[in-house]
């Protein structure tokens, strides 16, 4: 009898394990084909709609700005690596008895190294630097999508009866200037996705190597980093559409610090210089 009871368990228990598995494969196919009929709606939709091209253009862009940030990131990491090597180098010789060759510069270096526990730069400086990169590139764009005399050029050229004007249709079936303002977000939350990891990278940094930033950045990083993100709040907390449709003075008006941030963009950086900023502007309005 005891076998028999174990056996009838035994088997309940499989058959509800069986049924459990059952179950839950049938959910995950539920799932998979409402996955798969919600892609061909969304293809079906994009096709008909012609907007095939503005995602080709959204992924060009996403693309393209992959590719220069993880370039910078690439350079500013031998950067670091040379200047950390080259710091070993001069604080081996200046503990040496040849500490009389260095010069201010090598010394200088030297000590620095010395007073980080044997480094200039730490890990998080190529990381802060792709950040910091990826705010440059699109906050040299940004302005692009809200030029009305650049926006009307493009218009007027694409208009006319030139050979020109067929390339430039062409490219804007990528980007209508309808659309401009999308394009206009879309290098806004880029912008303001590079300006928190950049904060949070080199906070980061400064644990690792604080004489650094005392040293070689100085204390105006910090003062126009501080202006730049309140400018950040206060531009963005009022171009939700809320505040655009129902203050839109505010919105407006707020706007305009717009000056302010690229003002305290082109002076953030060591020396007071943004080294990176102004060269994106300068190919920004050579290409416009």
């Amino acid at each position: 009898m005891k076998k028999k009871e174990e056996y009838v368990m035994e088997t309940g228990n499989k058959e509800k394990e069986y049924e459990k598995e059952y179950k839950e494969r049938w959910k995950q196919y539920v799932m998979y084909s409402n996955y798969v009929k919600w892609m061909k709606g969304w293809w079906k939709e994009v096709r008909q709609q012609s907007k095939v091209r503005r995602y080709v253009f959204v992924f060009a862009y996403m693309l393209f700005t992959i590719i220069f940030v993880s370039l910078q990131c690439a350079h500013y990491e031998s950067v670091a690596s040379e200047d950390n090597a080259s710091g070993s180098k001069y604080s081996s010789t200046l503990h040496s008895k040849n500490a009389g060759s260095l010069t201010p510069a090598q010394k200088s270096m030297a000590e620095l190294y010395d007073d980080n526990g044997g480094r200039i730069y730490g890990s998080w400086y190529p990381m802060a630097k792709m950040f910091g990169n990826l705010c440059d590139i699109n906050c040299a764009f940004i302005v692009l999508p809200v030029c009305r005399s650049f926006i009307a050029s493009l218009y007027n050229i694409s208009t006319n009866q030139r050979m020109s004007s067929r390339a430039v249709r062409f490219c804007l079936s990528f980007m209508p200037l309808d659309k401009a303002m999308q394009f206009h977000k879309l290098c806004a939350l880029l912008s303001a996705l590079g300006a928190v990891l950049h904060t949070w990278a080199h906070y980061n940094h400064y644990s690792q190597v604080p004489k650094t930033y005392q040293t070689v950045f100085g204390p105006t990083v910090w003062i126009s980093g501080v202006l730049l993100l309140v400018a950040m709040q206060l531009l963005y907390s009022t171009s939700s559409e809320s505040v655009r449709r129902g203050k839109f003075e505010m919105f407006w008006y707020t706007h305009h610090v717009f000056v302010v941030f690229f003002a305290a963009l082109l002076f953030h950086g060591r020396n007071s210089w943004n080294p990176n900023f102004w060269k994106c502007i300068k190919k920004d309005s050579i290409s416009s």
